[in-house]
């Protein structure tokens, strides 16, 4: 399909081979993990099925880079039930030396399409949490690398819901602000920009589109929300995510 050959030479390659040949990606992603409930244990992997049937095991590596943990982890994974925002699906739970005191990182992946079966085709980001004293840039890496692995295992989509709300948020949660920069989107009504006194935006109907019309703006005005990364072949999300990870990781030796 010329389409999506185009899609991928254009985009998905120039991204892979960019977080292939960067440091961070050598240091701290390349699948040394280990079992909760054996921390001197390396993590074997795991079998699901993909979207589009079948089933995938998925190593160490692949399975770090999926869910955007680091190494030196421990992984556990888990059958959740839904809970409040949070879909039903298969939980990866991580733990490791970049996280807050007493946090825990969590992936789900889960099932959005309303059809029978059980085949994985969304993934949820229920937290993540990177410590002060994390290496810069790790977040951005660890997102492209999620990207890209997400596309090429056939899912559909990465949703989360972005915390903070900048100068007036007491936790000091930026969220908000950094998922729009790698793609993520959220759309939005009339009502919401008229409330916030933002009439040079009207006719925006997404964060992205407020973003393109005023970058200053979001940053300093937006608000917590559900958010969404397009993973089908020449979405929004693609590109953005594409311009964002060449903007601050090209300069980037090894």
């Amino acid at each position: 399909m010329p389409f999506i050959r185009e899609f991928e030479e254009g985009i998905v390659q120039p991204i892979e081979r960019l977080l292939e040949g960067h440091y961070l990606t050598e240091q701290f992603f390349q699948g040394h993990l280990y079992l909760a409930i054996a921390a001197d244990k390396s993590f074997p992997g795991m079998d699901i099925e993909r979207p589009n049937g079948g089933m995938t095991t998925l190593d160490a590596k692949a399975l770090g880079r999926l869910c955007m943990i680091p190494d030196e982890y421990v992984v556990s994974n888990l059958r959740r039930h839904e809970r409040g925002p949070i879909p039903a699906g298969i939980a990866i739970q991580s733990t490791g030396p970049f996280l807050p005191e007493g946090s825990e990182n969590c992936t789900v992946l889960y099932r959005e399409a309303e059809l029978a079966g059980t085949a994985l085709d969304s993934l949820y980001v229920a937290s993540l949490y990177l410590s002060p004293d994390a290496p810069d840039r790790l977040g951005t890496v660890g997102v492209g690398l999620m990207a890209v692995s997400a596309y090429r295992l056939g899912f559909q989509r990465i949703r989360l819901f972005a915390a903070g709300r900048g100068p007036v948020d007491p936790e000091g949660y930026m969220g908000f602000d950094f998922w729009p920069k790698v793609g993520l989107d959220a759309p939005l009504l009339p009502v919401d920009l008229n409330r916030s006194g933002a009439q040079h935006l009207q006719g925006c109907q997404s964060i992205q589109d407020v973003r393109q019309r005023d970058p200053a703006w979001w940053p300093n005005r937006g608000w917590p929300c559900d958010m969404c990364f397009d993973l089908t072949a020449g979405s929004r999300s693609w590109r953005v995510l594409l311009e964002y990870l060449f903007a601050t990781l090209a300069g980037d030796a090894k």
